[in-house]
């Protein structure tokens, strides 16, 4: 009996989360009402260095997000050496390069085609 009401509890407070960011409009972190964050990021401050300065993380296993919010510069770690894919124009280049050093890997270790 008591798992029931709790089981029922958790189920009226989900069902209460999606009714009030649903109807409410909340909008999710670093959104604002007015525009999607993915366009924030491309076209209203798309000059502001500093917004676009995001911390890098890890999206999965040898897999990290390196680049400013406007820019998706991704960094893959191999054993073989680590692989950059797309890049950033200034002012952003110094600030990948940070983000790479951040995420543990020395930039000369990222291979170069010729």
């Amino acid at each position: 009996m008591k798992h029931s009401i709790r089981v029922t509890a958790l189920m009226v407070a989900c069902a209460l989360v999606v009714v009030w960011t649903t109807r409410l409009g909340t909008p999710a972190f670093g959104q604002t009402t007015s525009e999607p964050l993915s366009k924030t990021y491309r076209v209203t401050r798309a000059d502001d260095v500093e917004f676009q300065k995001i911390e890098p993380f890890k999206v999965f296993d040898n897999l990290y997000y390196v680049g400013p919010g406007y820019v998706s510069v991704w960094l893959l770690t191999t054993p073989d050496g680590s692989i950059l894919f797309d890049t950033a124009q200034e002012p952003y280049v110094d600030y990948v390069i940070g983000n790479v050093w951040t995420v543990g890997v020395d930039p000369k270790s990222i291979a170069t085609s010729s």
